[in-house]
């Protein structure tokens, strides 16, 4: 059972937007941003629902998220994890074309200093 509290978090901090992402449910993240749902709320382990797509490989809603969506791809989660690297470690077939797409758009959108 999850318990809502008074602002639309459950007690992890996650919001109905974070759990889309984080089950790939790619029709409830689409319909949660196009009505108003923010993507820069972090839940309890600093995750964004960004992080939590790509750590569950949900390379098709990471793609949408970076399209439609303003997005920070260079936050760190608690554990100290970009996206971009929640992505690499997830189990998403890495020579799909849907994987090779969300990778690079975060790559473009945060490219690393050296």
């Amino acid at each position: 059972i999850t318990r809502r509290t008074e602002h639309g978090f459950d007690i992890e901090g996650k919001t109905a937007l974070h759990l889309a992402c984080e089950y790939g449910n790619f029709g409830i993240v689409k319909y949660l941003t196009q009505h108003g749902s923010r993507p820069f709320d972090s839940d309890a382990d600093g995750n964004y629902p960004l992080h939590l797509a790509c750590r569950e490989g949900h390379c098709d809603i990471v793609n949408y998220l970076l399209e439609v969506k303003p997005v920070s791809v260079s936050t760190q989660n608690g554990d100290k994890k970009l996206p971009i690297e929640l992505l690499i470690e997830s189990d998403c077939d890495q020579d799909s074309l849907v994987y090779t797409e969300a990778f690079w758009r975060l790559l473009v959108a945060s490219p690393p200093t050296f």
